[in-house]
């Protein structure tokens, strides 16, 4: 069955309303069709849904983001890798989702600078330097061990973060009982000079 295609200007009344509910209900398309609360939230999504910007109109704009460089490189991502990719919620920092696919620009700036922007709407989803590269493994790596292929492969990323965590601690604890041997030593050599005193 063909629909005819027509431009909807106005809000549905309630008749219409009815009559759209009585159909999606009919015998028909049961277990087939949306509950017309349902369909209210997809229409609602898809119409709010973002507009694709143009790519030329976006390259335009990220030429113009670091005066003085160009751009030397442009890479479509279409999966992760170690310097873009969502974080899963057992992670450090918790659930941060990043769209795919989307471009990355490189300069060639001093800093070696970065920018990641989607396709779709045409917005920063991150900017790296050679600094926030060393961030990345110095901090991020170190902290939760999140490469893809590692938190991909869990339960082993659990064992692997509860063997290096009880490392961790047992080293803290090293440093506290160091402290307090030290501390225990200060206090005796200042007793030993008070009573030298008296």
């Amino acid at each position: 069955m063909t629909l005819p295609e027509r431009t909807v200007s106005r809000p549905l009344t309630d008749a219409e309303l009815d009559r759209l509910e009585s159909l999606l209900d009919s015998p028909a398309l049961a277990g087939t069709a949306m509950r017309t609360d349902v369909l209210h939230g997809f229409l609602a999504a898809v119409a709010s849904a973002p507009v694709t910007i143009p790519q030329e109109r976006w390259l335009a704009a990220a030429k113009r983001l670091l005066p003085g460089a160009r751009i030397a490189e442009m890479t479509m991502l279409t999966r992760y890798d170690v310097y873009y990719y969502a974080r899963a919620s057992h992670t450090m920092t918790g659930h941060r989702e990043r769209p795919l696919p989307v471009w990355r620009l490189t300069f060639d700036d001093a800093n070696e600078t970065t920018v990641t922007i989607d396709p779709r709407t045409g917005s920063i989803v991150q900017i790296q330097d050679r600094l926030r590269r060393l961030d990345r493994w110095l901090f991020a790596f170190l902290h939760s061990f999140d490469l893809p292929q590692l938190l991909a492969a869990r339960p082993l990323w659990d064992i692997g973060m509860l063997v290096f965590s009880l490392a961790g601690l047992g080293l803290s604890m090293t440093g506290v009982i160091l402290g307090v041997r030290r501390l225990a030593r200060k206090r005796a050599e200042v007793r030993r000079t008070l009573r030298a005193r008296q």
